[in-house]
């Protein structure tokens, strides 16, 4: 998916680590991996991003270094059922800077967090 009316590609440089070259293009990286994001949803997405606080898309990593394709990620959105409840989701999005274009997406059911333990039987 690329985007329309978007700039056939943005300058990328060459010293950038992969949080480096996310933040170049996070604007219209995170506008179409969003919507790469809800198309996997069947019955509609919750985000629940904050803007700049807490953004959609806040883990970056190298999809492949040589071809300067990066992995976004985040887990700040929900996916409804077909029942109409919200499950709590993690996602990624591989996305290459030098086209504006999502080369694949994916989402998952996020892990619940355990409680912490205290008292004897957590020693």
């Amino acid at each position: 998916m690329s985007l329309a009316g978007a700039p056939a590609a943005l300058p990328v440089a060459a010293g950038c680590d992969a949080r480096c070259v996310a933040t170049q293009v996070i604007g219209p990286a995170t506008t179409a991996c969003a919507a790469a994001v809800e198309e996997l949803s069947g019955f509609g997405v919750r985000w629940l991003d904050e803007g700049a606080a807490r953004p959609k898309f806040d883990r970056f990593a190298w999809l492949q270094v040589a071809r300067r394709t990066v992995t976004l990620s985040g887990d700040r959105a929900e996916f409804r059922n077909a029942a109409g409840a919200y499950l709590a989701v993690e996602y990624g999005c591989d996305f290459d800077p030098k086209t504006l274009t999502v080369l694949d997406a994916r989402a998952r059911p996020r892990s619940p967090t355990l409680p912490a333990q205290s008292g004897p039987s957590a020693r």
